[in-house]
């Protein structure tokens, strides 16, 4: 039973190691979806920095008027940047590039920049330098927007020479070298769990002149496909209407994504300033409502979302329970695909089960697999999660559809027990049915909440269905199995914990 909302909670990542703002180009991945409408191919390449830097005279304006200033009156140009203070900078940064290719010729299109001004937005290829084909981009020193060219880029035309960007040929970063596939089904993703992360990706949160904010919300979706297909082909289309080559084509996905890879010039002062995402969440900490939630050494790509590192994730250490797991030579989200299916005995429930030996800590553990029924049917499963001592069981039926999708349950676990064990029933948990499905990325998780006081209570996200309920307001609180149609969502849930 669904448990009412909570008021939603305020997370945010704080540099806390000394070499964050230095980055690591050793580590630094581009993260990337893949997606097919068509005769298009859309690839989406996202970029992370560490630290965005200061944006005013003192990083070297290249204008008229702003090197005037600075050369006649130094003093001026300091006390332009000394009242500016640390006026752009923020922890946490993200800019991407996207490139449409035509799959018939093979060749760019289209590539989109991340920039200031008028320099952001769709260009045709032939306005890039390009090398074997590639698009050349210039990375700004401290900003890291990127421009087609390297030198002055005027960001707010006609203004002294404050807040212009600054490209040079400095080091180069070869995106095909760095390519990491997401895909465009975040929500689902546990190859990459950190993408579901929906705070801050930095503790920076200030108005001034250029309204400084770490960047927040999620950085993979659909949409700017969708969007570029409607403006150009003339039809309205939604984003089911995408084929995510991540999901469905992972070989042809990683291959059109290296060899489509723009080459990115990084600025000489910066020679190491991308890094990946789980170098940067080693030396962070998170907070949740301004209290330090994880300390530096317990954020992780895990634990950012609310869970440990998997318990179980491989289907392969499933057994038989009456039913046959056959591995395919298919793929979904670059994990193997599993066939489960019953064997045909009558009057005997059917399942494959795993089990996790471990000393149970009272939290709330996950069971989640990606399932998809035979094309053009549905399949009815059951997954069930229970402690090894058969005191605690959670399972649920559901309707698996011929498209893939994750299902899921989970529930807290009370006492001492010694392990859980997991259940999937290709045909339902009713003996005698017959039936099958395909399965993919099982995995076992401990959810690892963040918590919040509401009325005087403290309280944990998660989706169980388990424990107590709050309004957002913390008005009322309200007895396990009572939820009110004021308060009800089927968002964010959350259970109670004694304070």
């Amino acid at each position: 039973m669904p448990v009412a909302q909570a008021a939603d909670i305020t997370k945010k990542l704080h540099h806390v190691a000394s070499d964050v703002k230095a980055g690591d180009l050793a580590s630094s991945k581009t993260y990337v979806s893949v997606f097919e409408y068509g005769e298009n191919i859309g690839i989406s390449y996202a970029l992370f920095y560490p630290h965005n830097g200061d944006i005013f005279l003192s990083q070297g304006s290249g204008s008229d008027y702003g090197d005037v200033i600075c050369w006649l009156t130094p003093w001026l140009c300091n006390v332009v940047d000394w009242v500016a203070g640390d006026e752009g900078v923020h922890e946490g940064d993200w800019e991407n590039v996207k490139v449409v290719i035509n799959k018939n010729s093979g060749q760019i299109v289209d590539v989109y920049i991340s920039a200031h001004h008028s320099e952001s937005g769709w260009h045709p290829l032939s306005n890039f330098e390009t090398q074997s084909g590639r698009a050349v981009v210039y990375s700004a020193i401290k900003s890291h927007a990127n421009y087609r060219t390297s030198g002055l880029q005027l960001r707010i035309e006609e203004t002294f020479g404050v807040a212009n960007d600054q490209t040079d040929r400095g080091t180069l970063w070869a995106l095909k070298d760095h390519v990491s596939l997401i895909g465009g089904d975040y929500a689902t993703n546990n190859q990459y769990p950190w993408v579901s992360y929906d705070g801050r990706w930095g503790g920076t949160n200030e108005e001034g002149f250029s309204n400084t904010n770490s960047p927040a919300g999620k950085k993979f979706t659909k949409s700017w496909f969708r969007n570029w297909v409607e403006d150009h082909q003339s039809v309205d289309i939604s984003n089911g209407d995408l084929r995510d080559l991540v999901k469905h084509e992972y070989a042809n996905a990683l291959d059109l994504a290296t060899t489509h890879a723009p080459n990115i010039y990084l600025h000489s002062d910066e020679p190491n300033m991308p890094s990946s995402v789980p170098w940067y969440l080693d030396r962070v900490e998170l907070t949740v409502d301004d209290t330090t939630t994880l300390d530096e050494g317990e954020v992780s790509q895990w634990s950012v979302v609310n869970k440990s590192q998997p318990l179980v994730r491989d289907l392969s250490q499933f057994s038989k329970g009456n039913s046959t797991l056959e591995a395919t030579n298919e793929k979904y989200n670059n994990q193997n695909v599993w066939k489960i299916a019953t064997t045909g005995v009558e009057g005997y429930l059917q399942n494959v089960n795993a089990g996790a030996t471990f000393t149970l800590d009272d939290k709330v553990y996950e069971f989640s697999v990606h399932l998809k029924a035979e094309s053009g049917t549905a399949q009815l499963v059951t997954l069930r999660l229970r402690d090894k001592e058969r005191e605690n069981i959670v399972e649920q039926d559901f309707v698996v559809t011929d498209q893939w999708q994750k299902y899921a349950i989970n529930t807290q676990f009370g006492g001492e027990h010694t392990g859980l064990s997991m259940f999937i029933y290709p045909a339902g948990k009713v003996a005698g049915n017959q039936g099958h499905v395909y399965a993919a990325d099982a995995q076992l998780n401990r959810i690892v909440s963040y918590y919040k006081t509401i009325a005087g209570r403290r309280w944990i996200k998660h989706n169980s269905m388990v424990g107590q309920g709050v309004c957002a307001d913390g008005s009322a609180l309200l007895p396990a199995g009572i939820v009110s149609d004021s308060c009800s969502d089927t968002g964010r849930f959350y259970s109670w914990i004694e304070a």
